[in-house]
């Protein structure tokens, strides 16, 4: 287990400028070894050999063979994937050209630990979900990092130092006792006290410049800062794209993730609509005279300065509204794992929530609906960062996180007093239980909570022995966001909640 500290760099004009020019060398390292392992992974794929050996593992796991015979392949495949040099290993051997190229700047655990990360890239598309390699844009390429404390990055004596470049560190002042500026003094300084595995460079947006940041890993578990107290008993968390409702046997919370996050969105669109018109001003040959751009031809793209200072003002707001919606996940964890440390969750695949419907449909009135799903919302609210955290606070305690199998599970069908599976429409906000109106999400978050040990089912005994509580507070909680003339989202469906007085 390890963790991390993040501390601002103290930069000069010079020093910035050779960080500048180091993050320009590591993005061209990145993409060299990125085309590379593009090229041998597309002239594998075409090996007929290779491609018989995958055919014939997969008829044997069809067959459900002896595991020796599918080892027998996996021996097979793994000795075809490095004759066409795809190996983690193989990468670094390759990067050292490379890198002698820059090795005033970047030395090579840095450029190690760059083919490392286009590695783990390999990976998924060998044996993950991942499609093809992308390469890094230079803007996009944002930390590096060293694989120890004794070369290439280093801290020493308050400063890093880095291929004859030495920063200090900003650490935090003393401060009043009690205050906020003491405490974050005496978590840094716990923190330091702990085993330096190694350092990470990275930058970050702000306004119209880089700032620069050092992430010191350490070994161990993190400082009693980090961890929040946890509460014993069940908690069941129905996350939805843009809230979560929780259950636990003291009360429930529905909440819309991020209302306290300033949103950006507008500011953000009207940017990346005069972004295009700065691109098109520029480079007017590059568009077919419908206004989109053409294709089948290597385009060359002119940028004008004008162009780059709206590019920069975009990612200093990205950067503040993902900070900001970070810190109010982190708030809203510490509250969730309060009241409970047996937590249960739906295994949710936000990612797939986020592409665009394939099919068209139309409404009534004959006009093509929108193909877009929930891809604004999810970037808006970011649930799954939510649903990470709790896992990693938990893990601090080594407590695992219960995900229950949706397709079996099927939190928002599921009636637990006549034991049916009725399917219902997304923009049915309520159900019906037992001739009560109860909030469709807080519900779910109530089966959750009393899932099966398998994480298959809800466990229809123990909802009838917590319903009449869990009814309580979720008549208490409705009514009191009824009346307390607060704009809740549509989607909490509110309106429609009729509550037995």
């Amino acid at each position: 287990m390890s963790f991390a500290l993040t501390l601002k760099l103290n930069t000069t004009k010079y020093d910035e400028a050779v960080l500048n020019k180091r993050f320009y060398y590591g993005y061209k390292i990145s993409n060299v070894i990125t085309a590379h392992a593009s090229k041998q992974l597309r002239l594998m794929k075409r090996d007929p050999v290779y491609q018989e050996l995958l055919s014939e593992r997969q008829k044997l796991k069809v067959a459900d063979a002896s595991k020796k015979e599918i080892a027998r392949i996996n021996n097979e495949l793994k000795v075809i994937r490095t004759s066409y040099g795809l190996s983690e290993y193989q990468f670094h051997s390759f990067i050292k050209i490379q890198q002698h190229r820059y090795k005033k700047h970047i030395d090579s655990c840095t450029a190690q630990k760059i083919a490392s990360q286009v590695w783990q890239s390999v990976e998924k598309v060998l044996y993950g979900n991942g499609k093809r390699l992308h390469f890094h844009k230079h803007n996009d390429f944002l930390s590096m990092e060293g694989k120890s404390n004794a070369s290439g990055i280093r801290y020493k004596d308050g400063c890093i130092e880095w291929n004859k470049l030495s920063i200090q560190v900003q650490m935090p002042k003393h401060g009043i006792s009690g205050s906020p500026a003491f405490k974050e003094y005496e978590y840094t300084k716990a923190c330091m006290n702990h085993k330096l595995c190694y350092n990470r460079i990275k930058r970050m947006q702000v306004g119209s410049r880089w700032h620069y940041y050092v992430q010191f890993i350490f070994d161990g578990e993190p400082p009693s800062k980090q961890n929040a107290h946890i509460g014993t008993g069940r908690v069941g968390i129905d996350i939805g794209t843009s809230t979560v409702a929780v259950s636990h046997p003291d009360g429930v919370i529905l909440k819309e993730l991020g209302t306290n996050v300033k949103n950006y969105s507008k500011e953000l669109n009207r940017i990346q609509r005069a972004l295009d018109r700065s691109r098109h001003a520029t480079n007017p040959g590059n568009y077919n005279p419908d206004g989109t751009v053409k294709q089948g031809v290597k385009l060359h793209w002119f940028i004008s300065n004008h162009y780059k200072f709206l590019a920069a003002k975009k990612r200093s707001l990205e950067r503040k509204q993902a900070a900001s919606l970070k810190d109010g996940h982190e708030a809203l964890a510490n509250e969730i794992i309060s009241h409970g440390d047996d937590i249960y969750v739906e295994s949710m695949s936000f990612r797939g929530l986020q592409h665009r419907t394939k099919e068209t449909t139309y409404s009534k009135s004959g006009k093509a609906n929108r193909k877009g799903r929930f891809g604004n919302s999810i970037k808006n609210h970011a649930p799954a960062k939510l649903i990470s955290i709790i896992e990693r606070k938990l893990g601090y305690e080594g407590i695992e996180l219960h995900k229950v199998k949706t397709k079996t599970f099927r939190a928002s069908q599921y009636n637990h007093v006549s034991d049916a599976y009725i399917k219902k429409r997304l923009s049915m906000r309520h159900t019906w239980v037992d001739g009560n109106c109860v909030q469709r999400d807080l519900y779910s978050s109530f089966l959750l909570m009393n899932s099966d040990v398998s994480l298959e089912y809800a466990n229809k005994d123990k909802c009838n022995d917590t319903f009449n509580i869990f009814l309580k507070n979720h008549n208490d909680l409705i009514l009191k966001m009824q009346n307390d003339g607060i704009c809740y989202p549509s989607s909490f469906g509110l309106k429609y909640i009729r509550i037995a007085s």
